[in-house]
């Protein structure tokens, strides 16, 4: 499961239906649910919580879903059998000092 980074949507993947079953939390409904590849497994979103990844376990894919729209947006060909999957957001370079304007 992975919920967005402003903690209004959860997502819950659902192995056996293949699917990703999308949860309004404040609201504790469910808004939509959004069909992957095969046996989906590890879900995250990124930084800004404008898209979900999900591993496609069955299906050697990663499924790029975009939200708000909740639609499969594109599928990333990936290694055998992948499950989990963590978004680190970019970071500047050690010792690296961003310039500052007056």
């Amino acid at each position: 499961m992975a919920v967005t980074p402003n903690s209004f949507t959860a997502l819950v993947t659902n192995r056996a239906s293949n699917d990703v079953t999308v949860l309004d939390v404040l609201a504790r409904r469910v808004k939509t649910t959004v069909t992957v590849g095969r046996r989906p497994g590890g879900v995250t979103t990124n930084a800004s919580g404008s898209r979900a990844y999900v591993c496609n376990n069955d299906s050697n894919t990663v499924s790029v879903i975009s939200i708000p729209g909740f639609e499969v947006a594109q599928t990333i060909p990936v290694g055998a059998q992948p499950d989990g999957i963590a978004f680190v957001p970019r970071r500047e370079p050690a010792g690296r000092k961003r310039s500052r304007s007056s």
